[in-house]
């Protein structure tokens, strides 16, 4: 019952007009940010990794990650296409 009040509050207190209103360049910058910190998570994980036992799953799950953001940047904003 309180989800009901909380999200639109929420919503309404990171409510920023530059976003809805054609300049995307904060949500583009945030979808480039978490790309960047998943691809980084990734190397250091492949690279400390190497000579021991290598977690699949983890590995996997961030370079999912790291395509997916950096895929959807993509959809963000495609002025240069």
């Amino acid at each position: 019952m309180a989800a009901i009040f909380v999200i639109p509050s929420i919503s309404l207190y990171f409510f920023n007009e530059a976003d809805v209103t054609g300049y995307q360049d904060g949500l583009l910058s945030l979808m480039a940010g978490i790309s960047a910190f998943y691809y980084c998570k990734f190397f250091i994980k492949l690279r400390s990794n190497r000579y021991a036992s290598i977690s699949f799953s983890e590995i996997y799950y961030d370079i999912f990650f790291a395509v997916f953001f950096s895929g959807i940047l993509g959809f963000i904003k495609t002025e240069g296409g």
